[in-house]
């Protein structure tokens, strides 16, 4: 048996760190205030992770938001950009996919 010990943030340089709570929190919100929460949970009791993927990839597709010197997210033909802003005011960008945010969100959720 092996035993973890550092947690993976604490290897993580200051941009990944970054990039991963940006990642994060958008994975978080889509979930949350898209509109499609219960259906993506009760999916995922179930142990039907296809339709849960399916839920999640209308939600991804459909919502977006935006905060002033904060996150952003939004969709073009099924490419997710988040926006977000390093600790020295610089905007940056991701680009993600609905299947990545998804596993994601499975890791969290478990």
């Amino acid at each position: 048996m092996q035993l973890e010990l550092f947690d993976e943030t604490e290897t993580m340089s200051e941009v990944e760190l970054e990039k991963q709570k940006a990642i994060s929190f958008v994975t978080n919100n889509i979930y949350h205030s898209a509109g499609h929460k219960r259906f993506i949970k009760n999916y995922l009791d179930q142990g039907d992770v296809k339709n849960a993927y399916q839920e999640f990839r209308k939600a991804f597709l459909t919502y977006g938001f935006g905060y002033p010197d904060g996150y952003a997210f939004r969709t073009y033909k099924s490419r997710g950009e988040i926006r977000y802003f390093t600790s020295h005011k610089q905007a940056e960008h991701i680009y993600v996919d609905s299947q990545e945010l998804f596993q994601i969100l499975v890791g969290q959720i478990k």
